[in-house]
């Protein structure tokens, strides 16, 4: 947590207990049912209920007089809140935080048995500010101030100087220096952390949720691996969690491209048909850009009205925007296991969605961190669900209605990012022509039919934007044939780029990623299925190759098939090292080994340090762009309480016009200074402008009626 890099969990919140207990009894029911050793299941449940007592033991056995010379804390005020150094404050200390993150954490240096320094989470100590008498952190790190610590009774503390005057939380919730009264001082509990440290940064509320998916994901291994029906549940349950996790996280708008969806969304709610960034754009704009224009056909529109349709559902927020991400994204979970079910076996289809499920790469792209975001995750989404009709559709014999559903579901892939979509038809095609049963032309009716599905779900709104915006419509696909030509927007590689991206979507070099797709693709049994994956991954590597744009997950469309052929990459690897038949047999020692490895190589997958790393101010600088927006994101939402639609905020950050436009109902906001005319014309035009004051604002600022808003421009 913090720039010590330690997770804290206290003793005293209930968390805790009710996380270890529901983990120690999920996982002893789980072994009872399964196992029916009694003796190693003995020797298993009185380990863990050993390890258990020690860890909830070991800080409330520890009072603050018998701690070693630091001490790692959370200091709650008698006002029932934590105390915390607000960066957005100047680093004044204030108890306005009901639960602790990054700023509600202390390290006590103890120089004798009353005597401490107090240091922050960044490295500041904290002092009195003569000016305010009140509590700050400053850079002073050679010479800190000193306080007094003494304990009133158990775990609770009047904090002091040395002249005899006592701290106390006012009405305001910062700290002052009180009279020199102790009925006047307030009382600090202390809440120590337990001793050992993992590198964290997230709050014990977010682990608990991180690690209560992950526990259900291997207890879903271990379930499946015992042939239990409610395997796939658990793994649907256990995907699921980690994704509301990573929904959660970040509070605040990404800058590639998720702040732009966000705002597109959320204007959709109101106009599905009219997608506009600029709702109103009161300034002269460039009509055909796409980060300051007005209309905004940019992307295919259906993964935007998903976005919308969930706001309106749940309100304007960064949860409720990712929630069809989230869906989507647990549903490919699902859909990987049915195709590896339907192509292969049970086991390739749980071993392929069990790694997928912990994926970082996908992960990211769903909470909208990495670029293109809930546009690939919706593409993804009906991508799979397309193929996976299909070989349904194979599977049964060719009904008709399977047949259509593969044509609409290929539909909906198209209007989330046009002509790719229609991967499902190069396999299609390809095993009609290869197939060694074909008779006569009727043998392509179904395919017909599927096409005709996709023409009625994809042409409408086509017609319908070269209808009513031809010029901006013209642009857009002027935009998106160029990427075959040249690279857009300066996105490049050479021709091995989207080969090695399988390091980043899987964690394996793509040679390796082959031998698996061999293995893979052997195992499939019907020909016409092994024809069609073949060439889906074949058209994939082939298009987005010759393409001049480069991006990083153009081939993720594809990673369910990727997923089946490293499932069976790591079956063969647990089939020659742990289940070798000349090995003498142990059924409950290869089953733990199996999913062991198969548990570190889903941890590895989910880079717990990444996403520290992306989501938290943890080891990040001061100028940080992300780092800033996780600072303002509570501005944004303070000012929405009083921001109206004849609001017009100007001067923010790069591109901080965006999420300020998304949290609040502002008519607009600039990313740049507004000049004397913006201001005479707002006015005239009955606008409030509202600059973010960075202190040096030009004169004429001062001139005229312009809100003036100082909480923005802060030292980091």
């Amino acid at each position: 947590m913090y720039d010590e890099g330690v997770i804290f969990i206290q003793h005293d919140q209930p968390v805790q207990n009710h996380f270890l207990g529901i983990a120690h009894c999920l996982t002893c029911a789980t072994l009872a049912a399964h196992f029916e050793n009694p003796l190693i299941l003995q020797m298993f449940l009185k380990t863990l209920a050993l390890i258990k007592r020690l860890l909830l033991s070991v800080a409330v056995l520890l009072p603050i007089s018998a701690m070693a010379k630091q001490t790692i804390v959370h200091i709650k005020a008698d006002n029932g809140n934590y105390l915390s150094l607000n960066p957005t404050l100047d680093y004044f200390v204030k108890a306005y935080k009901p639960e602790v993150r990054d700023w509600e954490v202390f390290t006590l240096e103890h120089l004798d048995n009353e005597t401490v320094t107090i240091k922050g989470y960044n490295g500041m100590y904290l002092s009195i500010n003569a000016e305010y008498n009140s509590l700050q952190g400053t850079e002073n790190n050679d010479n800190p101030q000193t306080f007094r610590l003494i304990e009133k009774e158990a775990g609770k503390y009047l904090l002091g100087t040395k002249d005899g005057r006592y701290f106390a939380v006012e009405s305001d919730q910062f700290v002052y220096i009180s009279r020199g009264n102790e009925d006047d001082a307030g009382i600090f509990t202390l809440e120590p952390t337990l001793p050992y440290k993992l590198k964290s940064s997230l709050s014990v509320r977010q682990n608990a949720v991180l690690f209560t998916g992950i526990a259900l994901l291997l207890l879903s291994l271990l379930a499946f691996m015992n042939k239990k029906r409610y395997a796939v549940w658990l793994l649907l349950l256990g995907a699921l969690t980690l994704r509301l996790f990573m929904a959660a996280v970040a509070e605040y708008l990404h800058l590639w491209d998720e702040q732009f969806h966000a705002l597109v969304a959320k204007n959709m709610m109101q106009q599905p048909f009219r997608p506009m960034l600029y709702a109103n754009p009161v300034l002269p704009y460039p009509e055909l850009s796409w980060i300051e224009g007005h209309i905004w056909l940019h992307k295919q529109p259906l993964f935007l009205w998903q976005m919308a349709l969930s706001m309106k559902a749940f309100g304007v927020g960064v949860m409720a925007l990712r929630l069809p991400s989230v869906l989507m994204s647990t549903a490919v979970v699902v859909m990987i296991y049915f195709l590896g079910k339907r192509l292969v076996d049970k086991q390739t289809g749980f071993f392929a969605a069990f790694f997928f499920a912990f994926g970082n790469y996908g992960l990211q792209l769903m909470n909208g961190y990495l670029s293109t975001d809930h546009n690939d995750v919706a593409f993804m989404f009906y991508v799979t669900a397309s193929l996976l009709s299909w070989v349904i559709y194979i599977s049964k014999g060719k009904p008709l209605s399977w047949a259509l559903l593969t044509g609409a579901l290929a539909g909906g892939a198209i209007m989330v990012k046009w002509l790719p979509g229609m991967l499902v038809y190069a396999g299609w095609g390809v095993a009609l022509i290869l197939d060694n049963n074909r008779r006569s032309i009727g043998h392509y009716a179904h395919l017909v039919a599927a096409l005709l599905v996709t023409c009625i779900v994809v042409l409408p709104w086509q017609i319908y934007t070269f209808t009513a915006f031809p010029e901006l419509a013209k642009h857009e696909m002027f935009y998106n044939t160029a990427h075959i030509r040249s690279a857009v927007e300066q996105h490049q590689g050479n021709w091995l780029y989207h080969f090695s991206m399988s390091q980043k979507h899987i964690g394996i070099p793509f040679l390796l990623l082959l031998l698996g797709w061999y293995l893979f693709v052997k195992k499939i049994n019907d020909r016409r299925l092994k024809i069609a994956v073949v060439t889906w991954g074949v058209v994939v590597y082939l298009v987005f190759t010759l393409s001049q744009t480069k991006m990083p997950s153009f081939t993720y469309m594809i990673i369910a098939l990727h997923m089946l052929a490293f499932a069976q990459l790591a079956i063969h690897l647990f089939n020659i090292v742990i289940i070798n038949p000349k090995l003498p047999k142990a059924t409950l020692i290869q089953t733990l080994f199996i999913v062991g490895i198969s548990g570190y190589i889903g941890w590895k997958s989910l880079n717990y340090k990444a996403i520290q790393t992306r989501h938290t101010i943890w080891r990040k600088n001061a100028d940080d762009m992300y780092k800033h927006r996780m600072l303002t994101v509570d501005l944004f939402r303070e000012l929405a309480q009083t921001t109206t639609d004849k609001d017009v905020f100007f001067h923010s950050k790069t591109f901080d016009n965006v999420p300020l436009m998304f949290f609040t109902d502002a008519a607009a906001a600039y990313d740049r200074m507004l000049s004397e005319e913006d201001i005479i014309h707002l006015l005239q035009k009955g606008y409030q402008p509202k600059v973010f004051d960075d202190g040096e604002l030009p004169e004429y600022i001062y001139k005229h009626n312009v809100d003036i808003i100082q909480r923005y421009w802060f030292p980091l």
